[in-house]
């Protein structure tokens, strides 16, 4: 899976993970540039809500991929 796929699945599938009070959230992807870093990050906010953690779409392609590697490898 190319990595623009995946981070259109995450953002379409993540309230599927989500509790019943995230329904009517917002997902945001979102660049984001820090001093060593920049990266694609996803956020997803309630209704009224001011802040909420951003995570890091690129590591966890980097991790999923690593793992699909593996599994192929080993079956």
């Amino acid at each position: 899976m190319e990595f623009n796929q995946f981070v259109n699945e995450v953002k379409g599938g993540i309230k599927q993970f989500l509790p019943i009070e995230y329904e009517d959230a917002q997902v945001r992807i979102e660049e984001v540039k820090k001093l060593n870093e920049n990266y694609l990050g996803i956020t997803v906010l309630k209704e009224n809500q001011v802040i909420a953690p951003t995570f890091n779409l690129n590591q966890l392609y980097k991790c999923i991929s690593q793992i699909q590697r593996f599994l192929w490898e080993a079956f």
